[in-house]
């Protein structure tokens, strides 16, 4: 069509720390506002803490789903950003925090020293320091399950 793509960022409390989805009819009648102004698509981050909360290697991806249809309903697109990071109101995954509490050096430290709860150090990412894996490893399992969840609107909806 010659136009240039434009993608709106959704409210990032739009998925909350506990994996509900929040503000839904607010959210839908932004979503139908959105498709009337000609906008392409909205963008989402994706929170491994969020997301993988419960247990490793265990990821609850139903707030997400619920979103992503909600969008692919509408007939806008969906970019979503997978955050292997935390902020402040959400943390890495609690069995990830649980094992920094003992081992606080997995975690990431600027140069002054100060250490980031949110972030864990590129100095392990491929140490066997999160139950016996890698953060690459269980990265890779991260993305591999969101690959699995989604692949349904892969292509189509999630572009």
């Amino acid at each position: 069509s010659g136009r240039t793509p434009f993608y709106v960022a959704l409210p990032l409390d739009t998925v909350s720390p506990d994996n509900n989805l929040n503000h839904m009819k607010a959210v839908s009648a932004g979503l139908k506002a959105l498709k009337l102004l000609g906008v392409t698509g909205v963008s989402v981050p994706v929170w491994w803490g969020i997301v993988g909360n419960e247990s490793e290697g265990k990821f609850n991806w139903s707030a997400y789903q619920s979103l992503a249809e909600m969008i692919r309903d509408s007939g806008l697109k969906l970019r979503f950003s997978l955050c292997l990071h935390g902020r402040p109101n959400i943390s890495l995954p609690s069995w990830v925090v649980k094992i920094g509490e003992s081992e606080p050096d997995i975690f990431f430290r600027d140069r002054a020293g100060k250490r980031y709860m949110h972030c864990l150090s590129l100095a392990v990412d491929e140490l066997p320091v999160l139950a016996g894996k890698s953060p690459i490893q269980v990265y890779g399992e991260y993305l591999s399950e969101f690959k699995s969840s989604f692949s349904s609107l892969l292509g189509t909806t999630i572009t």
